[in-house]
């Protein structure tokens, strides 16, 4: 029986938390400033990242990011309050992120923070009159 030999990559750990930084401030700052130009900036530099660290999953403290070739980035909150507003600020001045449908009375949604770039979710009840 043959064995196939798989090839891996030793990236440094320290090189890696680096990168996580840039893909973190990348994301934090594309919240602050909000243009359509910083997203795509945002976008590019945490896909490259990613592709070059091989990996499609990224999680930090309050937040994980996954990247879908071909269908771009997915950033959602690791944690889902009731209440509206950024749990770290206050400012309720938000830029909606992503929403899962994860219970039948209740959508998760991501937000973030445009004040600090924090990255929150909130539990929002389905409208049941909007069927």
């Amino acid at each position: 029986m043959s064995k196939k030999q798989i090839g891996a990559e030793v990236v440094s750990l320290a090189a890696y938390r680096a990168a996580k930084e840039v893909v973190a401030a990348n994301i934090r700052s594309w919240l602050r400033h909000g243009t359509s130009e910083s997203r795509v900036a945002m976008e590019t530099t945490v896909r490259a990242i990613m592709e070059n660290h091989h990996v499609r999953n990224m999680v930090f403290g309050s937040f994980w990011v996954h990247y879908l070739p071909g269908m771009g980035l997915v950033i959602a909150a690791k944690n889902h309050k009731k209440a509206r507003g950024c749990p770290r600020c206050g400012s309720v001045d938000n830029r909606y992120l992503h929403t899962d449908a994860q219970a039948p009375t209740a959508h998760a949604v991501t937000w973030g923070c445009v004040e600090c770039g924090e990255i929150y979710g909130t539990w929002e009840d389905i409208d049941d009159d909007a069927s």
